[in-house]
Formats: C-alpha cells, sequence, structure tokens
C-alpha cells in the first residue's frame, strides 16, 4: 500500500505542476528563458548553497539517523535491554536532531511538497493515540504512523523524561517495539527526503539502496532530483528564472524559519503560558533546536557551514556587492539572534509558566529584526 499511495501521490503533484505551469505558459508570454542571459554570479552562489550547505546537511543526516537506527536495532534485539543502550539511543536521537534542525531553513521542496517535514517533526504530539496504542494489543509492526504518532518527537517522549534518559527498567517491551517501528519510519522518511534532493543518480550506499527497495520507497524526483531544478531554471519547471530560486530560498527558507522560531517555537508557548506547547521538552533540547535553526540560515547566508565555508560565493557577497549596509546588518541580525537565544536560561519550559521573562522577549525580538532583514535581500536580486 505504501508504494501505491506515494505513487499515485507523486503522479498526482507532477500533473498538478505541470498543469500549472500549463496554465501560466497559456497566460504568460515571457515564460521562456534565455540561458545565456543566466547570470554567472547567481549560478556560481545557488551551486554552492546546494552544494555546500543542502546536500551536506541531509548527507550528514542521513548518517546520523541510521546511527540512530543501529543503535535502536541493538536495544529491540536483545533479549533483556540495558541502561546503557537506552543512553546510547538517546544519544544517538541527539545526533541526529541538530542536522534535521539544521535543515530547516530550507524545508521548501521535497520536505514540504511529500510532507516529509511533519512526518518527521509533528508537534505536538497525540499523546492519547500512542498511549492507547501501546495499551492495545494491535500489532505495531503492521501500524501506519500518524503524523502526530511518528517522527522525531514520538521517539523522544519514549526514549526521554525530564531531559535524561528513561529508567530502562520503565520501558515495556510493547515501548521497545514502537521505539524500533517507529525509528524505522524516521530512517524511511529521512533517506527519501536525502533521495529527493540528491536524485535516484546518487543512491550508492547499499543499505540505503536495500532500504528503499525493501519498504518500496518512491523516488518522486527521478534520477536528477530537486536540487537539479534549482540549478537549472527554465520555462518548462516552477523556477522559471534565478530569482525565483533565489525567492524560494528566501521566502520560504530563511524567512521562514526565522519567523516560525520567533512567533512559533518561541512565542506561542510563551503567549500562552503553556509548558506543554514546548517542542523538544522531554529530552530539555528545545533551545538547541531554536539556535541550530538560526545556525541553518547562517549557514544558507553566509556559505556554508563554518569548516567547510566558501564566501565568495555566498549570499552575503552577493548582497555585499550590492549593497554593504545591507549585508552588514543582516551578519548582525544573525548573530544577535543566536545569542539572544542562547541567553534564554535552560531548559526554555521551566521558563514559560515565569511570566514575563526579559530574555524571551528579547529573543523574540531580535528574530523578528532578522526576518525583516532577510526579507531586504529581495531588494537587491
Amino acid at each position: 500500500m505504501k508504494k501505491k499511495n506515494w505513487l499515485v501521490m507523486s503522479l498526482f503533484i507532477s500533473s498538478m505542476a505541470f498543469a500549472v505551469s500549463s496554465c501560466s505558459d497559456d497566460n504568460n508570454n515571457d515564460n521562456t528563458v534565455d540561458d545565456s542571459a543566466m547570470d554567472p554570479v547567481k549560478t556560481a552562489l545557488i551551486n554552492d548553497y546546494i552544494d555546500l550547505t543542502v546536500l551536506p546537511t541531509y548527507d550528514d543526516m542521513k548518517a546520523k539517523v541510521w546511527d540512530l537506527m543501529d543503535a535502536v536495532t541493538v536495544m529491540f534485539e536483545s533479549e533483556t535491554a540495558t541502561q546503557d543502550q537506552l543512553n546510547a539511543v538517546c544519544a544517538a536521537w541527539r545526533n541526529a536532531r541538530e542536522p534535521w534542525e539544521l535543515s530547516e531553513g530550507f524545508l521548501y521542496g521535497p520536505a514540504a511538497n511529500y510532507s516529509i517535514d511533519p512526518s518527521l517533526d509533528s508537534w505536538p504530539l497525540d499523546q492519547v493515540n500512542i498511549e492507547a496504542l501501546l495499551n492495545s494489543s494491535q500489532n505495531i509492526a503492521e501500524q501506519t504512523f500518524a503524523q502526530d504518532n511518528s517522527g522525531f518527537h514520538t521517539l523522544e517522549y519514549l526514549i526521554f523524561l525530564n531531559g535524561n534518559p528513561r529508567d530502562i527498567s520503565s520501558i515495556s517491551s510493547r515501548q521497545k517495539e514502537y521505539i524500533y517501528y517507529v525509528t524505522k519510519k524516521l530512517l524511511d522518511d529521512t533517506v527519501r527526503l536525502w533521495a529527493e534532493w540528491h536524485g535516484e543518480k546518487a543512491i550508492s550506499d547499499q543499505r540505503d539502496a536495500e532500504l528503499i527497495e525493501n519498504d518500496e520507497i518512491t523516488i518522486a524526483g527521478g534520477e536528477d532530483g530537486f536540487a537539479e531544478l534549482l540549478r537549472n531554471p527554465n520555462m518548462y519547471q516552477k523556477y522559471k528564472t534565478q530569482n525565483q530560486v533565489l525567492e524560494e530560498i528566501i521566502d520560504n527558507g530563511l524567512c521562514n524559519i526565522a519567523n516560525e522560531v520567533g512567533t512559533q517555537k518561541i512565542g506561542n508557548p510563551y503567549r500562552e503560558q503553556d509548558v506543554y506547547a514546548v517542542e523538544s521538552w522531554y529530552s530539555f533540547n528545545s533551545l538547541d533546536d531554536y539556535e541550530n535553526n538560526i545556525i541553518s540560515i547562517e549557514n544558507s547566508y553566509l556559505g556554508g557551514p563554518a569548516a567547510t565555508r566558501k564566501s565568495e560565493t555566498s549570499m552575503s557577497a552577493y548582497v555585499a556587492s550590492k549593497n554593504s549596509d545591507l549585508d552588514a546588518e543582516i551578519t548582525k541580525a544573525i548573530s544577535d539572534a543566536r545569542k539572544a537565544i542562547r541567553d534564554i536560561p535552560a531548559p526554555f519550559r521551566d521558563q514559560v509558566t515565569k511570566g514575563k521573562v526579559a530574555t524571551i522577549d528579547t529573543a523574540m525580538d531580535k528574530l523578528a529584526e532578522l526576518n525583516k532583514s532577510l526579507e531586504k535581500i529581495k531588494s537587491v536580486l
């Protein structure tokens, strides 16, 4: 059923994309793009953004989710699971969580198109249904997990308590089984997300290939993957110009996550004084998540992670060439937002019920300023 459902959805999305493109062609005579008009500076910017920021982040995430799956499998297959095994699972969860949060600056494209983002990271959870399944006699291995019953946070709920690994004696055989199969679903989603960006031509690891075949995962992006759409805007696809590609990166990538961190991830629980609205509160990972989201913006804007950064072809370099004051404003706004998040005392969930907290107000203000600064990039494209 999984293969049929994904295949039908993929064909539907493809047909709709074609229909929208066709309608646009009928109503706009300026869709034809002259390849000779492609700006070489923007070409380098887009290519290096993909090659130095996006793809390596998903490479890292896939490797670490495989590590998580391996750690879970050891615990699952042990006749008597140990605390050390559960501790290893929790450490692997944190390691895998980091690159996922570092990817949230580019959740447009496959993560959105195929609902991979909500499958991996839905919040809040449906704890009632999770507990109902655990307390039932239903076969967990045969479950098709709903988005709010799977992903990082369901696994987090099952393995952490108050920021620490649960006591292994509290983990029932049913919970251990749920941990295994929800991790397997997380791995399927991760490998698919990786493959949708890279394309089927990049699938060379035997474990990835076997997983895709055995779990009947359809890669809707085909051989070349989503990255090639960004590299080669043309009249036959969604992105017809380089500016449309850059606007996608800015609007649905950078601005989207800056706004989400400030108004939703931090803002919603703070305004509502609701500890249960705080994402990642079982593990106390919330503030790390939020800062990693801003590092995702930083990597996208400055030309990749610090260790492999190529600043000369970055978005920052391009903006500086058009308006150096704007580049300085954005660079400072990124740094200020990161610092403001770090200044919030941990764990974040303990702060939201204390009434007015100056550090939270400051962080929200700095994130709003960052969002406004990022929006200005479109004025210099």
